[in-house]
């Protein structure tokens, strides 16, 4: 049932353009709460299809369970769906705490690296990296943070000396 135009859009995998209803993309991870839950989303492109990797919260009733990295995958932008059942990445070095979150991703020569928080209300947060070849398995680089928050200040302080 279309209401507007609003909710219309051309769907340009036809040679004949056609309109039909608008899709939303929207994904919310139930698995640990029992509600859709997603927080700090980070889409990139790898293997013919697009991955969604997103912050979920410790298990209900289990906050030792902490924050993990999830991921979900997609052809379309719309449809998701989960590729594994369990988080990706999760706390299990001493200075992650029992936090990881916030993963960004960036590909270089076909490999993945993901920069991630660790640690946040723990201790001061901290950033880790890990690789991947393929988007689902992931090992990290270091056992210490990539990042800390003695490099942050040095690096804060430099900016001000700069016109960035």
């Amino acid at each position: 049932n279309i209401n507007s135009v609003d909710q219309l859009y051309i769907d340009t995998a036809f040679k004949t353009p056609r309109l039909i209803e608008k899709r939303e993309m929207m994904f919310g991870d139930m698995s640990r709460t029992g509600v859709p839950f997603s927080k700090d989303p980070h889409v990139v492109y790898h293997g013919g299809r697009y991955l969604m990797y997103y912050s979920i919260p410790p298990k209900k009733g289990d906050e030792k369970s902490g924050w993990n990295i999830g991921i979900v995958e997609s052809r379309d932008l719309i449809d998701w769906k989960q590729p594994v059942d369990a988080p990706i990445l999760f706390p299990q070095l001493p200075w992650e705490g029992e936090c990881i979150e916030g993963a960004s991703i960036t590909i270089q020569n076909n490999k993945m690296y993901m920069f991630y928080a660790g640690a946040y209300n723990n201790w001061p947060q901290q950033v880790g990296v890990a690789v991947s070849d393929n988007g689902l398995t992931w090992k990290r680089v270091f056992d210490e943070p990539f990042l800390s928050p003695k490099e942050w200040m040095i690096a804060l302080e430099s900016l001000k000396y700069t016109n960035v």
